[in-house]
C-alpha cells in the first residue's frame, strides 16, 4: 500500500511538471493501482485523473497497443462515465480496431449524454454502416429527423443520403434544412449542388 501511496505521489507531481515522462517509466503492475488511488481525487481535480489515463493510453497507442489501450479507457469509464473526452477516445480507438459494433454502443452513449450534438449522430451512423448495418444507419436519421426542427440535422442527414446515391432523399432533406433557415447560404449552395447532381436543372 506503501509503494503505491508513493507511486500516486510521485504521479500527482509530474502531472504539474513532466507528466509524460513520468508516465512511461512507471511498471505496468503499478498503473492500475494509479488509477484506482487517483480516482479519490475526481471531486477536486477530474483533470488530473484525465491527464493521467490520457498520457498512459497515449503510450499504449504509440506502441501500437491498442487493446491495452482500450482497456485502460474502460477502466476510466468506471470512474469518470460521463467523461466525453474519454468516450470519445475510446470510440476512435474502437473504430481503429475495426470493432464498429462497440464504438456504435460508445456514441449512443455520447448521444445520451448530449442529445442535441449532431456530430455524435454522424459517428453512430457511420459505425452502424461500417458494421455492415445500412438500416441501423438510415434508421439513426430517420429517428432523428422525424418531427425536428433543428435544419443542420436535415443537413447531416442530407450528406448521409448522398453518400448512399439516394438523391431523392438527399434533396428532400436538405430541402427542409433550407425551409428552416432559409437565410444560411451554405445550405442554399448545397441545395443546388444536388439539384445539379440529381440533373435537375
Amino acid at each position: 500500500m506503501f509503494s503505491q501511496k508513493y507511486a500516486v505521489l510521485v504521479i500527482l507531481m509530474a502531472t504539474i511538471v513532466t507528466l509524460p515522462v513520468f508516465i512511461y517509466a512507471v511498471d505496468q503492475a503499478d498503473k492500475d493501482a494509479i488509477l484506482e488511488e487517483l480516482s479519490g481525487f475526481i471531486d477536486r481535480k477530474p483533470e488530473i485523473l484525465r491527464n493521467v489515463i490520457f498520457s498512459m493510453a497515449d503510450e499504449y497507442t504509440r506502441d501500437n497497443k491498442i487493446d491495452e489501450a482500450i482497456a485502460l479507457y474502460e477502466k476510466a469509464r468506471g470512474v469518470l462515465p460521463e467523461s466525453e473526452d474519454i468516450l470519445n477516445r475510446l470510440g476512435g480507438l474502437y473504430n481503429q480496431k475495426a470493432d464498429y459494433e462497440k464504438a456504435a454502443g460508445i456514441y449512443i452513449k455520447m448521444i445520451d449524454l448530449k442529445p442535441d450534438n449532431i456530430w455524435y449522430y454522424n459517428m453512430l451512423a457511420e459505425a452502424n454502416r461500417n458494421a455492415g448495418h445500412e438500416d441501423s444507419a438510415r434508421a439513426v436519421w430517420e429517428e432523428l429527423t422525424t418531427g425536428s426542427s433543428n435544419p443542420e440535422a436535415f443537413m447531416q442527414a442530407a450528406n448521409y443520403y448522398s453518400g448512399q446515391d439516394n438523391m431523392e432523399k438527399a434533396i428532400e432533406s436538405v430541402e427542409k434544412a433550407v425551409g428552416l433557415a432559409p437565410d444560411n447560404v451554405g445550405y442554399l449552395q448545397n441545395l443546388e449542388s444536388f439539384y445539379m447532381r440529381a440533373e435537375r436543372f
